[in-house]
């Protein structure tokens, strides 16, 4: 148990851990409402569906200030789905501790170079970066399951696939099914 009134060297750990996370998903949410408008900024685009309303020639081949908006979001998904598949790795090469620091640093750069972004591209690249630094929630959780003990783990996890072992998402059958065919 992690204790609030005593933490030890790993509760502080713990704190720091759940920090960066709670930093990376904020950072991640904040800037999704002003989104549209940026990018229709960014775009120059006098109507969000009309692509030809754009100035921004990337903008104006993807159809329109919208269509700019979900590939965005698109491609900063892509590169959060790619990064998590090297950052595990990496983690284990060069340690826990320097890939959060590492990632919560890029995403920090990657923020920044968003917000100053002169055009369209340059903000899709921005995200793209900010995406391939998002890693941290594998990298923390690997790190939490560093400094836990066996006990302190969730049992369920350990030894069966499934979060609920003897429970089965369809009814029983009241008959035996038939044997396969040889």
């Amino acid at each position: 148990m992690i204790s609030i009134t005593h933490p030890t060297a790993r509760d502080m750990a713990l704190y720091a851990v759940y920090l960066v996370v709670v930093i990376d998903i904020f950072a991640s949410a904040l800037s999704v409402p002003i989104m549209p408008f940026y990018v229709r900024t960014l775009c120059r685009c006098t109507s969000a569906d009309v692509a030809t309303s754009c100035e921004d020639p990337v903008c104006k081949q993807l159809g329109g200030a919208t269509a700019s908006l979900g590939f965005m979001f698109s491609s900063f998904a892509i590169a959060q789905l790619v990064s998590n598949a090297w950052l595990g790795p990496l983690s284990d090469a060069v340690g826990r501790k320097a890939i959060l620091t590492l990632t919560l640093s890029g995403a920090c750069l990657g923020a920044f170079a968003s917000g100053l972004a002169p055009s369209f591209s340059w903000l899709v690249a921005a995200r793209v970066f900010i995406g391939f630094c998002s890693g941290t929630m594998s990298t923390a959780n690997a790190y939490i399951a560093d400094i836990s003990s066996l006990k302190e783990r969730p049992a369920p996890t350990l030894t069966h696939p499934s979060p609920r072992p003897n429970s089965s998402p369809r009814p029983r059958l009241p008959v035996p099914l038939a044997p396969a065919p040889a």
